[in-house]
């Protein structure tokens, strides 16, 4: 594929030389207001575009600040805002406001002040109304009333769900981690592999400047010839689903322009060439504050498949990316993968903690193969954990359980007692056995993410461990507090992730689009029958000579896995709105310790699983966004505002 006109593109063209600053606005407001309005003649768009002001803001700068006066709302023509909302211990985002949406809204309605504070993402383009106006128009253009309160409604509808919500990924800039990164070809890979799902468009500074007219190759291109250009590329967001830019090593006008428009940075490097940053990385993607940047992505390309990725670290140090990814050259599921990322179709798996019961993960993970459901990374905690990893070092059925039968059965590892100074178990088995698996493999060099979550007793937060060595992360993900004892990392104390979150599904909710959760706690023990708990001797008297008698009572792990889980219980129906998918199997006929029972688990999970799969009403659905996702619709207008803000 070259960068000339195909199939998927559609090319608009630039507005002619000559053409003022004036007319390059009003064309973009008149662009945008039928699609907010309905069809209007050209009488209310004059009297509409007569009273607004037009406003750009560059990549960083502050649009509004929280606590301003609302005195007007603007409609966003062109680039992506982000609204972030401090409540005085953090700053959190609240949403982004793309090309074609009304941000400000809220406060013109409500007299009250901003709510929020709004920051460029992107070089940014508005028309700004004065509350004054706004009213002058609402009395003569009703509709204006209904879409704002239409829009306020949307926005309540997001903050409730308690998900998060992001507007998706439209411009990707390929920027070279290293001088041989073969930006261009993957650009083109990329564009095959998502043409029969979406239309897209390939950019370089050769079409630019032959659509412009001139060359980009200078700072002194004028304000005018400035705003063409932007106009233009516009236009091709406009009719495309996804446009990537390719850039160069060095720090051009060009690369710029393209990291200012994007909503995506792939730093895309050869994984055994140069790890340091290039001029360009060096000098483009810090001069903005690193909150206004768009998000960052490390893809490195390996072209010997047979070898695994190694000392990752080196490249995700220097650039502090929000999420890397590892790309087998010739793979075509690789390349399935980096498109679903990069479109905002990516899908996560978490399993949460429950003991041997945990077991149950692998079978429904089988389950999900045998649907046709793509997983993209793996996340868990403690037991969750450990089957999470396993899935995503592509283990089989065979080797899972003959490996785990090892360690857990055979080894016994979690029979390795102690003085009950810190805890039951000592550790030094469970440890072992991670180490004879995994030797010293790191969580970044895995060809899958994965993630796993810990419990810091020293701190008293949540750890999500994402990069460094793995037998730590497990290890400190399956510490039970009081029955593995905890272990030391950089003097803090870690403990088991349950403690604070046994389903971290709204971790993975940060690096992937789509979320399905599977939960194999047990909510409490069973009910015992009897005024009192027996004594240590009476359960051991029965055990050796009346154990048909013996009433079930709930054991040491039973009650500190439960008071435990208590703790997070909050946490986790939060989590479950959250997520995509929510897959519950508590399996109370099993014990927290009862490993041996390792392949009916397995089974069971795969069973269970696969009955809720075939009896979920959003299982087509899902599966047709996410392998067979069609064109997203006619681009020749903004896609439908999501929500308004501040």
């Amino acid at each position: 594929m070259t960068t000339d006109a195909s199939a998927t593109e559609e090319i608009a063209e630039v507005p002619p030389l000559g053409t003022d600053r004036h007319e390059l606005l009003r064309a973009q407001l008149r662009r945008v207001l039928p699609h907010l309005l309905g069809p209007l003649d050209s009488a209310p768009l004059d009297d509409i575009e007569a009273h607004g002001d037009w406003q750009v803001i560059r990549r960083g700068e502050v649009l509004f600040h929280q606590g301003d006066a609302g005195d007007a709302l603007y409609v966003v023509l062109s680039g992506r805002l982000e609204v972030r909302y401090d409540d005085g211990i953090t700053e959190r985002v609240v949403g982004n406001v793309a090309r074609g949406d009304v941000v400000g809204e809220m406060s013109v309605l409500s007299g009250d002040p901003r709510s929020g504070t709004a920051v460029a993402v992107r070089n940014t383009v508005l028309a700004r109304f004065s509350a004054e106006a706004f009213q002058y128009l609402c009395q003569r253009y009703p509709q204006i009333l209904l879409y704002v309160s239409r829009t306020v409604i949307r926005r309540s509808q997001s903050i409730s769900s308690g998900r998060s919500f992001e507007q998706p990924v439209v411009n990707v800039v390929l920027l070279p981690s290293d001088p041989e990164a073969p930006v261009r070809d993957l650009a083109e890979r990329l564009s095959d592999a998502l043409r029969p799902t979406m239309r897209t468009l390939l950019l370089d500074e050769e079409r630019a400047e032959n659509a412009l007219g001139r060359q980009i190759g200078s700072d002194a291109l004028g304000a005018v010839d400035d705003l063409r250009l932007m106009s233009w590329l516009d236009e091709q967001e406009a009719r495309h689903d996804l446009s990537l830019y390719i850039a160069g090593p060095e720090p051009t006008p060009w690369t710029r322009r393209c990291v200012q428009r994007a909503d995506l940075v792939l730093h895309v490097a050869r994984a055994d060439g140069p790890h340091r940053l290039t001029s360009a990385e060096r000098r483009v993607v810090t001069e903005a504050p690193r909150p206004a940047q768009a998000k960052r992505a490390l893809v490195l390309i390996h072209t010997d498949p047979e070898r695994p990725p190694y000392r990752s670290a080196r490249w995700i140090d220097e650039r502090e990316v929000d999420q890397h990814l590892h790309l087998r050259w010739n793979d075509r599921q690789d390349m399935a993968r980096l498109g679903r990322f990069v479109t905002g179709r990516s899908v996560g798996l978490v399993f949460g903690g429950g003991g041997a019961r945990g077991f149950a993960h692998f079978g429904a993970y089988q389950a999900f193969r045998r649907i046709g459901i793509p997983v993209d990374a793996f996340g868990g905690t403690s037991m969750g954990a450990v089957i999470a990893l396993q899935c995503a070092l592509g283990w089989s059925k065979e080797r899972m359980l003959s490996i785990n039968r090892s360690s857990f059965v055979d080894r016994r590892i979690f029979q390795e007692y102690t003085l009950p100074l810190m805890a039951v178990v000592r550790g030094d088995r469970i440890h072992r056995a991670l180490r004879e698996v995994l030797a010293e493999q790191r969580i970044e060099d895995l060809w899958l993410p994965f993630f796993c979550v810990s419990t810091n007793l020293t701190r008293r937060s949540l750890r999500v461990h994402r990069y460094g060595p793995l037998v730590q992360a497990l290890r400190a993900t399956t510490a039970l507090p009081g029955i593995v004892t905890p272990i030391v990392s950089d003097g803090d104390i870690l403990v088991d992730g349950g403690v604070l979150n046994n389903l971290p599904g709204d971790i993975m909710g940060r690096y992937c689009a789509k979320v399905i959760g599977v939960d194999v706690a047990t909510p409490s023990p069973p009910r015992y029958q009897g005024e009192q708990l027996p004594s240590p001797w009476m359960v051991l008297a029965r055990r050796l000579f009346d154990p048909e008698h013996l009433r079930p009572f709930p054991s040491i792990v039973d009650i500190i896995q439960t008071a435990m889980l208590l703790g997070s219980e909050d946490h986790r129906e939060t989590v479950q709105r959250q997520l995509d998918l929510y897959i519950h199997m508590p399996l109370p006929q099993f014990g927290f310790l009862e490993f041996d029972a390792i392949e009916r688990l397995v089974e069971i999970g795969e069973q269970e699983t696969l009955q809720i799969l075939q009896e979920w009403s959003d299982r087509e659905a899902f599966l047709r966004e996410h392998l067979d996702a069609g064109p997203r619709g006619d681009r020749d207008t903004p896609p439908p505002p999501r929500t308004g803000f501040a």
